[in-house]
């Protein structure tokens, strides 16, 4: 199969063993089949690729849409946390897409090597069978998400939750306080409320998340910032939860019933509080 990949600068959402990827030019599949691999720095829109896959973040995902949309790719799979997927899908028309949730930790430790952990509990998620079949080949274990739209759109304030209450955490080298977890928290189901508000139906990974009193998610999120390696590593997504929220924020800012909501929300964006 002939694939490409659009990605945020160096960092891998869905090539195992990257570093070994740039040297070799090739993946090994479960299979000890090589597949070889050709690494450019942009999309050739004439290159008749049977995927484009797309791990930016979503906010910068607006720069690739002209050459997506000329691109001769037959599919293209759109892999990150979107609060409002259904905006990629307007500007691409005419386009199959696919779209999904990354399953895999990476990143660069202090020899600036490239490190990624991939789980074998959690699935990386796709709305296509096709690309589960593919990733799982690959040796990512992957999942079928029937409302994948909606799996994105009610992921979106735990991301800013759990992104932000590790840049306040990893700000003071020791975790979140209790008061900034719990402002995440807050956050959160403002979120919850902002997307009830606007009449979207609640995605079942979502029900006890958002079922959990305000203490329960406080916790949650204050013991997550303990971890340092869990830490460290969703501190990096701060740009990103910072988008996300103000994405949550932007659906929200005509409807003065969700004022209350989405003052909550935006007190995510603040990492460090006193207190």
């Amino acid at each position: 199969m002939n694939v490409a990949k659009l990605e945020e600068g160096a960092s891998p959402f869905w090539a195992p063993r990257f570093k070994q990827l740039q040297q070799t030019q090739a993946i090994v599949l479960q299979s000890g089949e090589r597949v070889p691999v050709n690494v450019a720095d942009s999309l050739d829109e004439e290159a008749p690729f049977d995927l484009v896959i797309v791990t930016t973040k979503a906010f910068q995902v607006d720069a690739f849409l002209p050459a997506l949309l000329r691109s001769k790719a037959a599919s293209l799979h759109f892999l990150f946390a979107n609060f409002n997927p259904e905006r990629i899908r307007d500007a691409l028309p005419g386009r199959r897409l696919a779209f999904g949730m990354p399953s895999i930790q990476s990143w660069i430790d202090a020899d600036g090597a490239i490190k990624i952990s991939i789980s074998k509990r959690q699935k990386t998620l796709h709305s296509d069978q096709r690309w589960v079949e593919l990733f799982e080949t690959a040796g990512l274990p992957s999942a079928f998400e029937a409302d994948m739209m909606g799996w994105l759109r009610w992921h979106a304030p735990m991301t800013v939750a759990f992104e932000m209450v590790c840049v306040a955490g990893e700000r003071r080298h020791s975790g979140a306080t209790w008061r900034e977890a719990r402002t995440m928290a807050r956050g959160a189901k403002g979120g919850f409320a902002i997307l009830r508000g606007l009449g979207y139906e609640m995605h079942s990974s979502k029900k006890s998340l958002n079922g959990m009193p305000l203490f329960a998610l406080t916790f949650l999120l204050w013991m997550v910032s303990k971890m340092k390696d869990f830490r460290v590593l969703l501190a990096s997504g701060e740009r990103e939860a910072r988008a996300e929220a103000d994405a949550i924020m932007a659906a929200a800012a005509k409807d003065p019933a969700l004022a209350v909501a989405r003052k909550a929300v935006a007190a995510t964006k603040i990492p460090c509080l006193t207190g």
